[in-house]
């Protein structure tokens, strides 16, 4: 969790900024640490297609490896919106 003031005004996230759980959060500057390493490291040296945690690549779901899913997750999609309407 990143201390950024979003969504301070909304119930639930309120709480959590009232609350000793705010001493756990990153500052803004902390949070953007990643992304600004990121955008800066030579691309040759990130590994490509997975995402980063502080600095380090993170641990992927098995099922984000499987390549049927995201047709899948486009198919149910229109299929929910089509009901929908």
């Amino acid at each position: 969790m990143v201390a950024t003031g979003l969504g301070r005004g909304d119930l639930l996230s309120g709480a959590v900024y009232r609350s000793p759980l705010r001493r756990v959060m990153k500052s803004a500057d902390q949070g953007a640490d990643t992304l600004i390493w990121l955008a800066t490291e030579p691309a040759g040296q990130l590994k490509q297609g997975g995402y980063y945690s502080n600095r380090r690549p993170g641990l992927v779901n098995a099922q984000a490896l499987r390549r049927s899913l995201p047709r899948q997750l486009w198919d149910r999609t229109e299929q929910l919106l089509n009901n929908a309407s």
